[in-house]
């Protein structure tokens, strides 16, 4: 098994996140040096005792409402460790707490719409920004979450670990969530 080298004499390697660039003056690599990078490389599959649970908290007033979202699926993904594993639930518990509170940027406050259709002629119902603040502020932030997990099983077991509340207590003291997320604008 040979690598092919690129246009400019370096073979491209993605190592622990960063590609390494290895020039050489041949055609392919040996198979000593296939062997040698290829034990560098390790995939982590991880099991489930092996998984760790983490506890994070969001208050979303200090948050502009999309880099919170993004963060927060990241982190229900469990995409910020270097444990990753795509077919588990490997990902953190997320609390986030004054949701109706959540930052919007430009004239989003009085743009945004949320579009939901039934399936039947007529059936596209849309709804004010206003309108899910008075009555379902929670819905804000789970919302904006769910749009970027992935979209089987597997996604809906992560958003099951978010916890969204309209005000500042929460019922999950006992789980010591005590990384609290600064904002970072």
């Amino acid at each position: 098994m040979c690598f092919p080298i690129w246009p400019k004499g370096c073979v491209k390697i993605h190592l622990d996140g960063i590609w390494l660039s290895i020039s050489l003056n041949q055609k392919t690599l040996d198979a000593a040096a296939v062997a040698a990078l290829s034990s560098l490389m390790k995939t982590t599959n991880l099991k489930p005792e092996e998984v760790e649970t983490r506890w994070y908290v969001y208050d979303a007033s200090e948050h502009a409402l999309g880099r919170m979202a993004t963060k927060i699926a990241m982190q229900l993904m469990g995409k910020d460790r270097p444990t990753y594993t795509p077919n588990m639930l490997n990902g953190a518990h997320v609390v986030v707490l004054n949701a109706g509170a959540a930052r919007l940027s430009g004239k989003k406050n009085e743009q945004k719409v949320y579009m939901s259709y039934s399936g039947y002629a007529g059936g596209l119902k849309s709804t004010s920004l206003d309108y899910v603040r008075e009555n379902r502020p929670i819905d804000i932030v789970r919302e904006a979450v769910r749009r970027m997990l992935p979209k089987n099983r597997i996604g809906r077991e992560m958003l099951r670990n978010l916890k969204v509340y309209p005000g500042t207590e929460h019922p999950h003291k006992a789980q010591a969530p005590d990384n609290k997320v600064e904002a970072t604008l």
